[in-house]
This record gives structure tokens, C-alpha cells and sequence, in this order.
């Protein structure tokens, strides 16, 4: 079985106000390639570089050493996310963020590098339901805040 992948680059996604805070794009609906250019890869329609444009992955497999009528041929299409889009807020309750307090404040308001230290973070984290990453980030944010 042989993979085949193709990628489709659709609307430019570049924020041209991202200086000032705002967020303006261009409207430039499809990457169109440039021959004539100077420096590959960029947007005949806009002048932006291919990576600005969002990438459709367009999987194509094919199945057996002969597939002439492309029969056996299956299209899949992927998604990039969109990089501008941020991850949801961590919400924690009362009870993690005391929790959290009084951990943070035995362990000196500093993350454990040993083996042991990592294990009894471990087992604190999945006693009261986070992951180490957001307790991480939770001590990194509040160590300033105390």
C-alpha cells in the first residue's frame, strides 16, 4: 500500500494589524503560486509567504501494487488548526486552588527536579484532578501574586 499526501493552501490567514493589537487580513482567498518571483513560495494574489495560507492535507492511498482505475482510492482531508485560536482557560475550584496553596507553599514555591519530588507531584496532581502542566503554570502565575 502506498501514501500519497497533497497539500492544498485555501485563504491567506496573516494579521496585517498585529503591531497595533488589532486584526485585519487581507481577503486573499487562495494561495496562487509565483513563478515569476524572486523568492519561492509566495502568494501571486497577495505577496505573502505559502506558510500564512491555511493547509488542507488531502490524503490519498492507495491500495495494491496496480490501481488503474482508481477504484481503491480513498480522499481524506485534514485540517491545520488554526493558530490563532488560543486554548480554553484553565478553570480550577476553590478547593484545587487551597489545595495547590498549600502544596506550592511546602515545596517553597519552586517545581521538584528529582525522581521522588516528581512522584509525589504526580500522585498530588492526580489526587486532586490536574495535570503536572497546570500546576506548573498555576505556581509559575501565583508565585508573584502571594
Amino acid at each position: 500500500m502506498a501514501n500519497f499526501d497533497m497539500a492544498n493552501f485555501q485563504e491567506c490567514m496573516r494579521n496585517f494589524a498585529a503591531q497595533t493589537g488589532g486584526f485585519v487580513r487581507d481577503g486573499c482567498q487562495q494561495y496562487l503560486e509565483n513563478p515569476t518571483a524572486p523568492e519561492p513560495n509566495t502568494c501571486a494574489a497577495c505577496g505573502c509567504h505559502r506558510n500564512f495560507h491555511r493547509m488542507v492535507i488531502i490524503r490519498n492511498h492507495v491500495h495494491g501494487p496496480n490501481n488503474e482505475a482508481g477504484n481503491n482510492e480513498q480522499n481524506n482531508v485534514l485540517q491545520v488548526e488554526n493558530p490563532n485560536e488560543r486554548l480554553p482557560r484553565t478553570r480550577f475550584s476553590d478547593y484545587q486552588r487551597h489545595r495547590m496553596n498549600q502544596y506550592a507553599g511546602q515545596l517553597h514555591w519552586i517545581m521538584p527536579r528529582s525522581a521522588v519530588g516528581n512522584a509525589e507531584l504526580a500522585s498530588f496532581c492526580a489526587e486532586i484532578g490536574i495535570t503536572r502542566h497546570s500546576f506548573q503554570i498555576w505556581m509559575n502565575n501565583q508565585r508573584n501574586r502571594r
